[in-house]
């Protein structure tokens, strides 16, 4: 792993955390056994170009100066191992900017950090929380939700985005407790057909039916899905736009079955 250099590929963010995915590089024949994955806040001062991990000093990085790893206790991140070569950073500052770099071991040592990534920033804007069935009847929905309360990142909404799909319940992944997880991986294998509750059938060929569903704002948080299916089971989930911008899409909400 002595010659190893690590490219940094595709990468999904939300409001509080980033997740990296990178690709192997060069390593002499011997396969990766083990890496370190650090991330560093950048100061708003910050360079507008890539941050080299050289060029990483004290003035550059935010916070204490400090990388953060994934594999140091004394200075340990706060994230989670997704699978090969993919990485979760979570506990992130809404609207700040980060940067990442690596290193790996295999039967030859550890190779030296690689080159920093361009500098990734987190969605400014918290999304809301998980949609809550307020009400329900044969052919319509109502739902709630709650913004976040934390100062500068829970302004009232300007906007509002409702989607919905229909779901089949023989599909569903449930968790050993049998509780919807926080992540959403409970949905991975269903064939979901997200639309906007608000939605002509004639703007989109892909709907659920042939009926128009429509919405109607009840209160700031609060609305009415109508003219849904009877018997049908829904999942809802809801982004905000504020003055920092969109969020990002809130939890899915669990399985809402309308009246017969």
């Amino acid at each position: 792993a002595k010659t190893t250099t690590t490219t940094f590929k595709d990468v999904q963010v939300t409001h509080d955390s980033i997740v990296v995915t990178w690709k192997n590089g060069n390593c002499n024949g011997w396969p990766v056994d083990q890496f370190e994955l650090e991330c560093a806040k950048i100061r708003e001062y910050r360079h507008t170009d890539v941050a080299l991990a050289t060029e990483a000093r004290a003035g550059l990085l935010g916070d204490d100066g400090q990388w953060l790893s994934s594999l140091d206790e004394k200075r340990l991140l706060n994230g989670k191992y997704l699978g090969p070569q993919q990485y979760r950073v979570m506990g992130l500052t809404p609207g700040a900017y980060y940067i990442f770099r690596m290193r790996q071991h295999n039967q030859l040592g550890w190779s030296s950090f690689s080159a920093a990534s361009k500098m990734i920033q987190t969605h400014p804007t918290r999304p809301p929380s998980t949609p809550q069935l307020v009400s329900v009847g044969a052919t319509y929905l109502i739902v709630r939700w709650t913004e976040s309360s934390e100062r500068g990142h829970g302004l009232t909404n300007l906007e509002y985005d409702v989607w919905i799909s229909t779901i089949d319940v023989s599909t569903v992944a449930i968790s050993g407790g049998g509780e919807r997880v926080d992540d959403d991986s409970m949905y991975d294998h269903c064939v979901l057909h997200w639309q906007p509750a608000d939605t002509k059938p004639h703007e989109d060929s892909n709907t659920m039916n042939t009926k128009s569903i429509t919405t109607d704002r009840l209160s700031e948080n609060i609305v009415m899905i109508r003219s849904l299916v009877p018997g049908c089971n829904y999942i809802v989930r809801v982004r905000v736009k504020t003055l920092y911008g969109w969020s990002t899409w809130s939890n899915i909400s669990p399985i809402f079955m309308t009246l017969h």
